[in-house]
């Protein structure tokens, strides 16, 4: 039975031998939240990345004038060119962009 590494222990692979870490946060996810508790961020580091990793101010404004000049699915010529395009569409999903044999050359437009 393997015995896992001790707080101590951890905290030196994340000093001196990161790969090692590395290759045992792979192994066992688990491990990761008890790192993080043991090696905080410093204050600064962890302001800036909260500064980086937050939505930006205007995102509820930008959203809604999304979607407001979004066609309503209701919309009976936006339902019209969504079915017509769902072949090709669904063609491009399974396949990649290039549809192989007979599909890939019933499907090229003139």
């Amino acid at each position: 039975m393997f015995a896992h590494p001790t707080p101590s222990r951890l905290l030196r692979w994340l000093d001196d031998n990161p790969s090692k870490l590395e290759k045992y946060l792979g192994k066992h996810p688990e491990a990761e939240p008890e790192l993080e508790q043991l090696s905080p961020l410093p204050a600064p580091a962890s302001r800036a990345l909260a500064n980086a990793l937050a939505a930006p101010i205007d995102l509820a404004e930008r959203l809604r004038a999304r979607m407001a000049i979004q066609e309503s699915p209701t919309d009976p010529a936006a339902v019209a060119r969504d079915l017509i395009g769902l072949g090709w569409r669904t063609a491009t999903l399974l396949f990649g962009e290039e549809p192989p044999g007979e599909l890939g050359r019933a499907m090229d437009l003139p």
